[in-house]
Protein backbone atom coordinates (compact mmCIF):
# COMPACT_ATOMS: atom_id res chain seq x y z
CA UNK A 1 0.00 0.00 0.00
CA UNK A 2 2.90 2.26 0.58
CA UNK A 3 4.41 1.67 -3.06
CA UNK A 4 0.79 2.38 -4.15
CA UNK A 5 0.46 5.72 -2.14
CA UNK A 6 4.34 6.57 -3.77
CA UNK A 7 3.02 5.64 -7.29
CA UNK A 8 0.02 8.19 -6.68
CA UNK A 9 1.99 10.85 -5.16
CA UNK A 10 4.35 10.99 -8.60
CA UNK A 11 1.24 10.82 -10.97
CA UNK A 12 1.44 7.39 -12.02
CA UNK A 13 -1.65 4.79 -11.95
CA UNK A 14 -4.98 5.32 -13.01
CA UNK A 15 -7.89 6.53 -11.23
CA UNK A 16 -9.29 3.47 -10.96
CA UNK A 17 -6.27 2.13 -9.38
CA UNK A 18 -6.03 4.96 -7.15
CA UNK A 19 -9.48 4.70 -5.99
CA UNK A 20 -8.89 0.92 -5.52
CA UNK A 21 -5.60 2.33 -2.93
CA UNK A 22 -7.88 4.56 -1.08
CA UNK A 23 -10.74 2.35 -0.36
CA UNK A 24 -8.45 -0.77 0.78
CA UNK A 25 -7.22 1.57 3.06
CA UNK A 26 -10.54 2.41 4.50
CA UNK A 27 -12.09 -0.63 4.34
CA UNK A 28 -8.80 -1.88 6.59
CA UNK A 29 -8.98 1.10 9.12
CA UNK A 30 -12.94 2.47 9.01
CA UNK A 31 -14.68 -0.34 7.36
CA UNK A 32 -15.95 2.09 4.78
CA UNK A 33 -15.32 2.86 1.01
CA UNK A 34 -15.47 6.04 -1.07
CA UNK A 35 -18.65 6.53 -2.71
CA UNK A 36 -18.87 6.29 -6.56
CA UNK A 37 -21.13 6.82 -9.47
CA UNK A 38 -20.76 7.70 -13.08
CA UNK A 39 -21.46 10.93 -14.32
CA UNK A 40 -24.66 9.80 -15.70
CA UNK A 41 -26.30 8.20 -12.97
CA UNK A 42 -25.14 11.33 -11.06
CA UNK A 43 -26.70 13.72 -13.24
CA UNK A 44 -29.60 11.80 -13.14
CA UNK A 45 -29.96 11.93 -9.10
CA UNK A 46 -29.17 15.66 -9.99
CA UNK A 47 -32.40 15.98 -11.94
CA UNK A 48 -34.58 13.77 -9.97
CA UNK A 49 -34.33 15.92 -6.83
CA UNK A 50 -35.35 19.29 -8.48
CA UNK A 51 -38.80 17.97 -9.73
CA UNK A 52 -40.03 21.35 -7.71
CA UNK A 53 -38.87 23.77 -10.27
CA UNK A 54 -41.05 25.43 -12.63
CA UNK A 55 -41.73 22.80 -15.44
CA UNK A 56 -39.39 25.52 -17.87
CA UNK A 57 -36.54 25.43 -15.53
CA UNK A 58 -36.56 21.85 -15.08
CA UNK A 59 -36.20 21.69 -19.08
CA UNK A 60 -33.34 24.11 -19.26
CA UNK A 61 -31.61 21.88 -16.54
CA UNK A 62 -32.65 18.64 -18.57
CA UNK A 63 -31.22 20.45 -22.12
CA UNK A 64 -27.87 21.37 -20.20
CA UNK A 65 -27.28 17.72 -18.43
CA UNK A 66 -27.83 16.76 -21.86
CA UNK A 67 -25.57 19.03 -23.88
CA UNK A 68 -23.16 17.82 -21.22
CA UNK A 69 -23.30 14.25 -21.36
CA UNK A 70 -23.38 14.10 -25.23
CA UNK A 71 -20.31 15.77 -25.38
CA UNK A 72 -18.44 13.51 -22.87
CA UNK A 73 -19.48 10.43 -24.79
CA UNK A 74 -18.01 7.45 -23.58
CA UNK A 75 -16.49 9.21 -20.88
CA UNK A 76 -20.16 9.67 -19.20
CA UNK A 77 -20.41 6.28 -18.29
CA UNK A 78 -17.01 6.47 -16.34
CA UNK A 79 -16.42 7.63 -12.88
CA UNK A 80 -17.27 11.25 -11.92
CA UNK A 81 -13.61 11.65 -10.60
CA UNK A 82 -12.14 11.23 -13.87
CA UNK A 83 -13.28 14.35 -15.24
CA UNK A 84 -10.95 16.91 -15.61
CA UNK A 85 -11.21 21.10 -15.83
CA UNK A 86 -9.67 20.74 -19.12
CA UNK A 87 -12.50 18.41 -20.29
CA UNK A 88 -15.13 21.25 -18.78
CA UNK A 89 -13.70 23.51 -20.37
CA UNK A 90 -13.79 22.01 -23.67
CA UNK A 91 -17.47 21.93 -23.42
CA UNK A 92 -17.88 25.56 -22.75
CA UNK A 93 -15.82 26.19 -25.63
CA UNK A 94 -17.57 23.28 -27.98
CA UNK A 95 -20.64 25.29 -26.77
CA UNK A 96 -19.66 28.46 -28.66
CA UNK A 97 -20.53 27.58 -32.73
CA UNK A 98 -24.19 26.64 -31.49
CA UNK A 99 -25.41 28.42 -28.45
CA UNK A 100 -25.44 32.04 -27.38
CA UNK A 101 -23.51 33.33 -24.45
CA UNK A 102 -26.33 33.13 -22.07
CA UNK A 103 -27.28 29.84 -22.92
CA UNK A 104 -23.64 28.59 -22.27
CA UNK A 105 -23.50 30.29 -18.89
CA UNK A 106 -26.44 28.22 -17.98
CA UNK A 107 -25.30 25.18 -18.54
CA UNK A 108 -22.11 25.84 -16.99
CA UNK A 109 -24.10 26.76 -13.77
CA UNK A 110 -25.61 23.48 -14.27
CA UNK A 111 -22.08 21.37 -14.40
CA UNK A 112 -20.76 23.66 -11.36
CA UNK A 113 -24.08 22.81 -9.60
CA UNK A 114 -23.36 19.05 -10.08
CA UNK A 115 -20.01 18.96 -9.53
CA UNK A 116 -20.51 21.09 -5.89
CA UNK A 117 -22.54 18.93 -4.51
CA UNK A 118 -20.32 15.62 -5.75
CA UNK A 119 -17.41 17.46 -3.80
CA UNK A 120 -19.95 17.61 -1.12
CA UNK A 121 -20.64 14.38 -1.02
CA UNK A 122 -17.76 12.83 -0.86
CA UNK A 123 -17.26 12.07 -4.32
CA UNK A 124 -15.13 13.62 -5.56
CA UNK A 125 -11.96 15.19 -3.69
CA UNK A 126 -11.47 18.30 -6.49
CA UNK A 127 -14.07 20.16 -7.97
CA UNK A 128 -12.63 20.49 -11.53
CA UNK A 129 -16.27 22.90 -12.58
CA UNK A 130 -15.16 25.69 -9.99
CA UNK A 131 -12.18 26.82 -12.10
CA UNK A 132 -14.17 27.28 -15.56
CA UNK A 133 -15.12 30.95 -15.69
CA UNK A 134 -18.34 31.72 -17.72
CA UNK A 135 -18.37 32.97 -21.66
CA UNK A 136 -19.02 37.36 -21.64
CA UNK A 137 -22.08 37.82 -22.59
CA UNK A 138 -22.10 39.95 -25.63
CA UNK A 139 -25.24 40.27 -27.54
CA UNK A 140 -24.60 40.67 -31.24
CA UNK A 141 -27.65 42.82 -31.64
CA UNK A 142 -29.05 45.05 -28.68
CA UNK A 143 -32.61 45.01 -28.43
CA UNK A 144 -34.37 48.46 -28.12
CA UNK A 145 -38.29 49.89 -27.90
CA UNK A 146 -40.77 50.00 -30.46
CA UNK A 147 -41.83 53.36 -31.08
CA UNK A 148 -45.70 53.93 -31.19
CA UNK A 149 -45.89 54.15 -34.77
CA UNK A 150 -44.66 50.86 -35.14
CA UNK A 151 -46.98 49.77 -32.95
CA UNK A 152 -49.59 51.38 -34.74
CA UNK A 153 -48.43 49.78 -37.73
CA UNK A 154 -48.70 45.98 -35.78
CA UNK A 155 -51.96 46.47 -34.54
CA UNK A 156 -53.08 46.57 -38.28
CA UNK A 157 -52.03 43.27 -39.49
CA UNK A 158 -52.75 41.33 -37.05
CA UNK A 159 -55.60 39.35 -35.83
CA UNK A 160 -57.64 40.22 -32.69
CA UNK A 161 -55.56 37.42 -30.37
CA UNK A 162 -52.81 39.34 -30.79
CA UNK A 163 -54.07 42.22 -30.71
CA UNK A 164 -54.74 41.73 -27.23
CA UNK A 165 -51.56 40.12 -26.82
CA UNK A 166 -49.66 43.01 -27.97
CA UNK A 167 -52.08 45.16 -25.61
CA UNK A 168 -51.05 43.39 -22.25
CA UNK A 169 -47.19 43.20 -23.34
CA UNK A 170 -47.66 47.08 -23.52
CA UNK A 171 -50.04 48.05 -20.53
CA UNK A 172 -48.16 45.34 -18.07
CA UNK A 173 -44.77 44.55 -19.29
CA UNK A 174 -44.47 40.97 -18.63
CA UNK A 175 -43.60 38.53 -21.28
CA UNK A 176 -45.63 36.64 -23.89
CA UNK A 177 -45.57 33.29 -22.28
CA UNK A 178 -47.19 35.19 -19.12
CA UNK A 179 -49.55 36.69 -21.00
CA UNK A 180 -50.34 33.73 -23.08
CA UNK A 181 -51.28 31.70 -19.96
CA UNK A 182 -53.30 34.26 -18.43
CA UNK A 183 -56.64 32.96 -17.10
CA UNK A 184 -59.85 35.06 -16.61
CA UNK A 185 -60.37 34.09 -12.98
CA UNK A 186 -57.12 36.13 -12.56
CA UNK A 187 -58.41 39.54 -13.30
CA UNK A 188 -60.51 41.63 -11.01
CA UNK A 189 -62.17 44.92 -13.23
CA UNK A 190 -63.55 45.70 -9.59
CA UNK A 191 -59.97 45.99 -7.80
CA UNK A 192 -58.78 47.39 -11.07
CA UNK A 193 -55.48 44.43 -11.15
CA UNK A 194 -54.51 41.62 -12.64
CA UNK A 195 -52.89 38.80 -10.70
CA UNK A 196 -50.04 36.99 -12.79
CA UNK A 197 -48.25 34.13 -12.33
CA UNK A 198 -44.46 34.98 -13.56
CA UNK A 199 -43.06 31.67 -14.99
CA UNK A 200 -39.36 32.53 -14.62
CA UNK A 201 -39.42 33.52 -10.92
CA UNK A 202 -42.28 31.05 -10.26
CA UNK A 203 -44.80 33.79 -8.94
CA UNK A 204 -47.56 35.75 -9.07
CA UNK A 205 -47.27 39.65 -9.76
CA UNK A 206 -49.95 41.65 -9.04
CA UNK A 207 -50.05 43.98 -11.58
CA UNK A 208 -52.71 47.54 -11.58
CA UNK A 209 -55.21 47.16 -15.08
CA UNK A 210 -54.83 50.87 -16.06
CA UNK A 211 -57.58 52.77 -17.89
CA UNK A 212 -56.52 51.59 -21.31
CA UNK A 213 -56.45 48.27 -20.56
CA UNK A 214 -59.26 47.99 -19.15
CA UNK A 215 -61.32 49.53 -21.65
CA UNK A 216 -59.93 46.56 -23.61
CA UNK A 217 -60.65 44.13 -21.65
CA UNK A 218 -64.40 44.65 -21.63
CA UNK A 219 -64.58 44.97 -25.54
CA UNK A 220 -63.43 41.04 -24.87
CA UNK A 221 -66.03 38.51 -24.78
CA UNK A 222 -65.02 36.37 -21.30
CA UNK A 223 -67.51 33.48 -21.70
CA UNK A 224 -68.99 31.64 -18.65
CA UNK A 225 -66.14 29.52 -17.43
CA UNK A 226 -63.23 31.95 -15.31
CA UNK A 227 -60.58 29.08 -15.83
CA UNK A 228 -60.79 29.57 -18.99
CA UNK A 229 -57.78 31.26 -21.36
CA UNK A 230 -57.92 35.07 -22.10
CA UNK A 231 -55.75 34.20 -25.13
CA UNK A 232 -57.38 30.23 -25.67
CA UNK A 233 -55.37 30.27 -28.94
CA UNK A 234 -52.09 31.24 -27.85
CA UNK A 235 -52.28 29.21 -24.41
CA UNK A 236 -52.97 25.76 -26.56
CA UNK A 237 -49.88 26.55 -29.06
CA UNK A 238 -47.95 26.73 -25.58
CA UNK A 239 -49.81 23.71 -24.40
CA UNK A 240 -49.07 21.85 -26.78
CA UNK A 241 -45.43 23.06 -26.98
CA UNK A 242 -45.01 21.69 -23.49
CA UNK A 243 -44.46 24.93 -22.36
CA UNK A 244 -42.34 26.60 -24.86
CA UNK A 245 -42.54 30.31 -26.16
CA UNK A 246 -40.66 29.42 -29.40
CA UNK A 247 -43.86 28.91 -32.18
CA UNK A 248 -45.46 31.99 -30.50
CA UNK A 249 -42.52 34.26 -31.19
CA UNK A 250 -41.71 32.97 -34.98
CA UNK A 251 -45.39 33.81 -35.41
CA UNK A 252 -44.70 37.37 -33.86
CA UNK A 253 -41.54 37.51 -36.23
CA UNK A 254 -43.49 36.74 -39.49
CA UNK A 255 -45.88 40.17 -38.59
CA UNK A 256 -42.76 42.45 -37.54
CA UNK A 257 -41.34 41.07 -40.84
CA UNK A 258 -44.81 41.68 -42.86
CA UNK A 259 -43.83 45.21 -41.66
CA UNK A 260 -40.63 45.91 -42.35
CA UNK A 261 -39.29 45.64 -39.11
CA UNK A 262 -37.26 42.21 -39.43
CA UNK A 263 -35.77 40.68 -42.75
CA UNK A 264 -37.23 37.75 -44.16
CA UNK A 265 -35.01 34.66 -43.14
CA UNK A 266 -35.58 31.91 -46.23
CA UNK A 267 -36.23 28.24 -45.50
CA UNK A 268 -32.45 27.73 -46.99
CA UNK A 269 -29.52 25.41 -44.98
CA UNK A 270 -26.68 28.28 -43.91
CA UNK A 271 -24.74 25.65 -42.91
CA UNK A 272 -24.85 25.64 -39.51
CA UNK A 273 -27.88 23.09 -38.60
CA UNK A 274 -30.59 23.17 -36.13
CA UNK A 275 -28.49 23.50 -33.26
CA UNK A 276 -26.46 26.79 -34.87
CA UNK A 277 -26.94 30.32 -33.20
CA UNK A 278 -29.35 32.21 -34.41
CA UNK A 279 -29.06 35.83 -35.20
CA UNK A 280 -30.68 38.38 -33.16
CA UNK A 281 -33.35 40.75 -33.62
CA UNK A 282 -33.55 44.27 -32.71
CA UNK A 283 -37.38 44.25 -32.07
CA UNK A 284 -39.33 41.26 -30.79
CA UNK A 285 -42.17 40.60 -28.41
CA UNK A 286 -39.98 41.18 -25.54
CA UNK A 287 -39.51 44.96 -27.02
CA UNK A 288 -42.94 45.86 -25.66
CA UNK A 289 -41.40 45.54 -21.99
CA UNK A 290 -38.87 47.37 -23.27
CA UNK A 291 -41.22 50.01 -24.40
CA UNK A 292 -43.43 50.28 -21.41
CA UNK A 293 -40.38 50.59 -19.21
CA UNK A 294 -39.01 53.95 -21.96
CA UNK A 295 -42.34 55.61 -21.76
CA UNK A 296 -43.09 54.95 -18.32
CA UNK A 297 -39.61 56.69 -17.32
CA UNK A 298 -40.06 59.00 -19.64
CA UNK A 299 -43.23 60.35 -18.43
CA UNK A 300 -41.28 61.26 -14.98
CA UNK A 301 -42.37 57.86 -13.18
CA UNK A 302 -39.54 56.65 -10.73
CA UNK A 303 -37.27 53.80 -11.62
CA UNK A 304 -38.27 52.07 -8.09
CA UNK A 305 -41.78 52.04 -9.31
CA UNK A 306 -41.47 51.28 -12.58
CA UNK A 307 -39.20 48.22 -11.52
CA UNK A 308 -41.88 46.75 -9.59
CA UNK A 309 -44.73 47.18 -11.78
CA UNK A 310 -42.76 45.31 -14.97
CA UNK A 311 -41.35 42.71 -12.16
CA UNK A 312 -37.43 43.95 -12.94
CA UNK A 313 -34.91 42.72 -10.11
CA UNK A 314 -31.23 44.52 -10.40
CA UNK A 315 -28.79 44.80 -7.77
CA UNK A 316 -28.28 48.26 -8.67
CA UNK A 317 -31.67 49.73 -8.27
CA UNK A 318 -32.69 47.16 -4.74
CA UNK A 319 -29.38 49.74 -3.57
CA UNK A 320 -31.97 52.75 -3.25
CA UNK A 321 -35.31 50.32 -3.84
CA UNK A 322 -38.06 51.50 -1.71
CA UNK A 323 -41.37 49.57 -1.32
CA UNK A 324 -44.25 51.33 -3.50
CA UNK A 325 -47.97 51.20 -3.40
CA UNK A 326 -50.60 50.15 -5.76
CA UNK A 327 -51.60 53.53 -6.12
CA UNK A 328 -47.89 54.91 -7.21
CA UNK A 329 -48.01 51.35 -9.65
CA UNK A 330 -51.74 52.37 -10.83
CA UNK A 331 -50.32 55.99 -11.81
CA UNK A 332 -47.30 54.16 -13.59
CA UNK A 333 -49.52 52.33 -15.85
CA UNK A 334 -52.18 54.66 -16.23
CA UNK A 335 -48.77 57.14 -17.91
CA UNK A 336 -48.88 54.46 -20.98
CA UNK A 337 -50.71 56.15 -23.80
CA UNK A 338 -53.36 54.71 -25.73
CA UNK A 339 -52.88 52.45 -28.43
Amino acid sequence: MAQQFERMAKGAGSVDRIRKTMNELLRERFKEELPFSTVRDYCAQWLAVRTDRSPSTQRCYRDAVHKFLAFLGPAADGGLDAITKTQISAFRHAQWSTSAPATINLCLKVVRSIFKLARQEDYIFQDPAEPVTNVKNRPSVERRPFTLDEIQALLAVVDAEWKSLIRFGLYSGQRLGDIALLTWDKIDLERESVRMFIRKTGKYMTIPISAHLREHLLEIPAGDDAKAFVHPRAAAVIVANQGKVVTLSNEFGRYLVKIGLREHQPHVSRGIGRCGRRTGSEVSFHSLRHTAVSLMKAAGIPDSVVMELVGHESVAVSQHYTHTGQEALAKAANALPKI
